[in-house]
């Protein structure tokens, strides 16, 4: 999804070189290739959440199980990307001055929570690396589990530091507003440095060393959380009822 929004942000990008009076073509580009990473970094929480069931001993971090691990971290991935989007349309190309302002100011909020939740999350990463190192030194781990596991948290702190890096050129880029005295909005060579090859590099390195090499079987199957199983529940309740109700209203019409 994070590809096929790069994708069509550049798509409209260069649409937009040939009509460079559309505003519109103009913002939607813009709001692609802003969010677009959002994607990246809400894969890289559900890799890791794979990697901890699959790999750790104890399936947990600290006291974090890898289903909540995962829905606290794609939560806040999501409260990122609405943030986001919300700034990244105010600020759009047709947008008047002080809606730009607004929107960046916005979109700034959103993005330097997103750094703060890698770091968090980075935390935890960090953490679950040096109890897999202590597994491998007391022999905790199966001989089919030594390897993986290095590979996968190599990719994801390539992912992170990609990401982190694209983060840092869009807080400096935005910081002094899109007057003409801020020279890094409409400088493109930097965009292409900073913005394009950081994700491109953060969605590669998923290529290179993808997850499905190296989870397999079945404790690749991530287990339900609470919140499904409980959401499972009562929609099977809800249709038991349901089921009831109808023999008991068939029952009474006989």
């Amino acid at each position: 999804m994070a590809a096929l929004w790069e994708t069509g942000a550049y798509a409209f990008r260069a649409l937009g070189s040939k009509n460079q009076q559309s505003s519109g073509i103009a913002t939607v580009a813009q709001i692609l290739v802003l969010v677009a990473p959002i994607w990246v970094n809400a894969f890289a929480y559900m890799v890791f959440a794979r990697i901890v069931h699959f790999y750790s001993p104890t399936r947990k971090v600290w006291f974090f199980s890898p289903s909540i691990l995962a829905l606290i971290f794609v939560t806040l991935d999501i409260t990122s990307f609405v943030i986001q989007l919300v700034g990244g349309g105010m600020a759009g190309p047709g947008a008047s001055a002080d809606s730009q302002k607004k929107g960046l100011n916005i979109y700034m909020g959103g993005i330097g929570m997103q750094e703060g939740f890698i770091v968090l999350f980075s935390g935890l990463v960090i953490k679950f690396h040096r109890d897999q190192l202590q597994a491998e030194r007391f022999g905790r781990l199966t001989a089919d589990k030594i390897a993986g596991w290095r590979w996968l948290i190599r990719a994801l702190y390539a992912c992170l530091l990609a990401i982190t890096t694209r983060i840092i050129y869009r807080l400096a880029e935005f910081s002094a507003g899109l007057g003409t005295s801020n020279p890094l909005p409409s400088n493109e060579p930097v965009l292409y440095v900073l913005e394009s090859t950081p994700m491109w590099l953060a969605i590669l390195v998923w290529d290179i060393v993808h997850p499905g090499r190296f989870l397999r079987g079945e404790d690749a199957k991530m287990p339900p959380s609470w919140l499904s199983r409980h959401l499972c529940y009562c929609r099977r309740k809800r249709r038991c009822d349901e089921c009831n109700g109808k023999l008991g209203h068939v029952g009474a019409h006989h």
